[in-house]
C-alpha cells in the first residue's frame, strides 16, 4: 500500500500519534518521498526524519542538515550510509525540530487501489484534460444558471455493480477528481488557485446512449445534481468518492465563479468496468484563411463610421455593440431571429479584445465587421438552408 505525506503544517500532537502508529526500522514510508530512522550520537538515540522538497534546490540548514556539525558524531559507517551532499531537495531534520517547524500533515493515497484490502484488486481510470474560457466554456457553478451548462461536460456509464455480499444495495464505487493545472506559474501575477468543484447529474433516458450531447440550458434548470463534490474550494485539487446505480451521469467541473480562465485535468476511478466520454458536440468546419489587416489598411469611410458608433471614448462597449448588430440584423427580414443578446455580445467583445479593456477599438472592431459581412454574405448565398449558419 503506497501512500505520499505531504508536509506544509502539520499539528505535532496528530503526528505524534502517527508516527506512534507506524513505529517501524522505516517509521514514515514516505514523507514526500521521505523515511525516519534512529541513530547514535553522544550517548542517546535521536530520531531522524529524511523529507525531500518536490521542487528541489532549497533545503533544511539547520541541525542535521547536509552541512552541519551534527554529523561529525555518529559512527562513519552510518554516516556514509546516510549523508548525501547534495543540492537535491533532500534533507534530514530531527524528529523534534519537525513537529516545531510543520503544523499541518496531508497523507495522500497515490491511487485508488491502496484504499481497500484487496491486493488483486485494481481500479479503472480515465483522465480527461479540460479548460475554462471566458466567453466560451468559463461557466461558473450552479449559482449562474444562465452560463453554467456551458461549461465542459463529460459522460460516465457505470455498468457494473460492486461485488459487495454484506451490501444488498445495487451500487457502483467511483472516484472524481479535478485538478488546475499549472496555477503555480500564475503566482507571480498576484493570481491564486481558483475556486474549484463538480456536480453529477443523471442522463434522463431520452439521452441515454446518445454520444456527444452536450446538455443545455434548460436541461440544469429541470434537473438537480445527484452528486457534487464536498465543496467548491481554492485547492489545486478537489475528489470526492460516490456510489450511484448503474446508468449514465454526467459530471460537469467548473470555477465557482464564471469567466475565470483555467486548465485543469478530471480523473474518473472504477472499481468496475465503464466508459466515459468528453460530451461536447461535435462541430466541423471549413475557414478561409484570413489576411492580417492594420490599422493603415482601415479606409477613411471606415474611421468616419467608427467615429460615430464608437462616441468620445473611441471604443465600442458591449452594450454598444448589441445595439449597432440588432440594427444590422433588422434589416435582413430573411434572418428569423430575435437580435443579439448581452451575452453573445459580450462573448464576441472577449474574444476580439486583445488589450484587455473589455471594449473594441478600431483595428478590432473592423476585424470583428469583416467576420460579420462575411457571415452575412454566406447567408444571402445558403437563402433559406436552415442548416447554414
Amino acid at each position: 500500500m503506497t501512500f505520499l505525506l505531504r508536509v506544509g503544517a502539520i499539528r505535532p500532537k496528530l503526528l505524534a500519534e502517527l508516527i506512534n502508529l507506524m513505529a517501524l526500522p522505516l517509521l514514515i514510508p514516505r514523507v514526500d518521498d521521505g523515511r525516519a530512522s534512529w541513530v547514535e550520537i553522544r550517548g542517546r538515540q535521536e530520531r531522524l526524519i529524511r523529507i525531500r522538497n518536490p521542487w528541489g534546490q532549497v533545503e533544511w540548514t539547520g541541525a542535521w542538515s547536509d552541512s552541519s556539525s551534527e554529523w561529525n558524531y555518529i559512527d562513519s559507517a552510518e554516516k556514509d550510509e546516510m549523508l548525501c551532499k547534495m543540492e537535491d531537495g533532500e534533507f534530514w531534520m530531527s524528529f523534534q525540530e519537525f513537529l516545531r517547524q510543520f503544523s499541518r500533515l496531508e497523507i495522500c493515497s497515490l491511487t485508488p487501489d491502496a484504499l481497500g484490502q484487496d491486493a488483486t484488486s485494481f481500479w479503472n481510470t480515465k483522465m480527461y484534460e479540460g479548460s475554462w474560457r471566458k466567453g466560451s466554456t468559463a461557466g461558473g457553478c450552479r449559482n449562474h444558471p444562465n452560463t453554467f451548462w456551458i461549461n465542459p461536460q463529460y459522460k460516465i456509464s457505470l455498468l457494473e455493480e460492486d461485488d459487495d455480499p454484506e451490501d444488498d444495495e445495487a451500487a457502483c464505487s467511483f472516484l472524481v477528481a479535478l485538478m488546475q493545472k499549472d496555477r503555480r506559474r500564475y503566482r507571480r501575477h498576484g493570481q491564486d488557485m481558483h475556486t474549484i468543484g463538480f456536480a453529477i447529474y443523471e442522463i434522463p433516458k431520452e439521452f441515454q446512449g446518445s454520444p456527444g450531447v452536450h446538455m443545455k440550458k434548460d436541461f440544469f434548470l429541470r434537473q438537480s445534481s445527484c452528486a457534487r463534490s464536498e465543496t467548491f474550494i481554492n485547492l489545486r485539487e478537489v475528489s470526492s468518492r460516490f456510489r450511484l446505480p448503474p446508468g449514465e451521469y454526467l459530471i460537469v467541473p467548473s470555477t465557482f465563479e464564471p469567466s475565470k480562465e483555467a486548465d485543469f485535468v478530471l480523473r474518473v476511478f472504477t472499481e468496475k468496468q465503464s466508459e466515459t466520454e468528453d460530451m461536447d458536440d461535435v462541430m466541423v468546419a471549413n475557414l478561409d484563411e484570413e489576411d492580417e489587416i492594420s490599422e493603415s489598411d482601415i479606409d477613411d469611410s471606415f474611421r468616419s463610421m467608427f467615429a460615430q458608433l464608437s462616441g468620445d471614448d473611441m471604443e465600442i462597449s458591449v452594450r454598444e455593440l448589441r445595439t449597432i448588430l440588432n440594427r444590422v440584423v433588422s434589416k435582413h427580414r430573411d434572418l428569423q431571429t430575435d437580435g443579439f443578446s448581452m451575452e453573445s455580445c459580450r462573448a464576441m467583445v472577449s474574444l476580439m479584445d486583445k488589450d484587455g479593456s473589455a471594449r473594441l477599438g478600431l483595428l478590432e472592431f473592423q476585424i470583428l465587421w469583416n467576420k460579420i459581412r462575411k457571415w452575412l454574405v454566406s447567408r444571402s448565398q445558403a437563402g433559406s438552408d436552415p442548416n447554414c449558419i
